[in-house]
């Protein structure tokens, strides 16, 4: 992505977390699926013609803004379930934000809000169209817009970090992203997570921030001969990634890639720790 001089261009590398996987560009997980839209697309519950629910979904390179010094972007992200309902679901920004050598967006410039409905019952005493192409010099016409009830998004309820979907409805939410006046310019990347009630990460998602842990641990407590200890933590980290595989399928799990769970997380790369190779990276 090029920058220009003076500006701040913010990428969400990634987005979409669930108990299913990561829902990218307009693939769907077992639990929900993901769009995006942006802050000028009107999206209704009901997802009709007249406010459908955004066919752009979440690219491999992420959802991108691109804002100045002192400016306001904003974007939407739609969640809509493919099961049943969903309770408590939340987009937040998973840390802050970086960029290529130094420099960091604070996740304190990003909100995320409920966007709220209102139901719209009595016809407005003016006349309302849109415009559509037409064979005439002008190209176009101004066509007068039937009248259209029912739930319309409006207000931002920044008051709300969460919201319950129902089965067949959709839910927007509110990114908005400010940039500091002092914010250097750049492209900082990072992720927004999307997650309801009892949803559990991907496998993969969890595999790196612990291993993120571990290594950090390992070499703070290197000093002397850790080895019986390392062997302990690895024994008891095992045991709770093999707890947590359980829970996702919410039933025994069923190994795919060896025959034990040692095997399994070790497919998925779970770090393990040696004092050899901690001592390595030390040193």
């Amino acid at each position: 992505m090029k920058t220009l001089y003076g500006a701040i261009a913010v990428m969400f590398a990634a987005l979409g977390a669930s108990s299913a996987g990561v829902a990218l560009a307009e693939e769907t997980c077992d639990a929900f699926s993901v769009g995006v839209a942006s802050s000028m697309q009107r999206v209704r519950p009901n997802g009709d013609e007249y406010g459908p629910f955004p066919r752009r979904g979440v690219s491999a390179q992420g959802v991108s803004l691109r804002l100045a010094i002192n400016e306001w972007e904003s974007v939407q992200i739609c969640v809509k379930p493919t099961g049943g309902d969903l309770h408590k679901v939340r987009v937040v920004v998973d840390g802050d934000l970086t960029r290529e050598g130094e420099g960091v967006f604070a996740s304190s410039n990003i909100t995320c809000s409920v966007v709220g409905y209102v139901n719209v019952t009595n016809k407005p005493p003016y006349r309302y169209g849109f415009t559509t192409k037409s064979d005439n010099p002008a190209g176009y016409y101004r066509a007068t817009a039937p009248h259209r009830g029912g739930w319309w998004p409006d207000p931002i309820l920044d008051f709300l970090g969460e919201a319950d979907v129902k089965k067949g409805v959709s839910q927007s939410f509110w990114v908005r992203v400010h940039c500091p006046h002092d914010q250097s310019a750049g492209t900082y990347r990072g992720a927004l997570i999307v997650s309801a009630e009892n949803m559990l990460l991907p496998v993969e998602t969890v595999v790196e921030r612990v291993n993120r842990l571990l290594k950090g641990w390992g070499a703070f407590y290197s000093v002397g001969y850790p080895s019986r200890v390392f062997r302990k933590v690895n024994h008891y980290v095992l045991k709770r990634m093999a707890r947590f595989l359980n829970r996702k399928s919410q039933r025994y799990y069923r190994l795919k890639f060896a025959d034990t769970y040692y095997g399994e997380m070790t497919h998925y790369g779970l770090y393990r720790l040696a004092w050899a190779d901690v001592r390595r990276a030390r040193d």
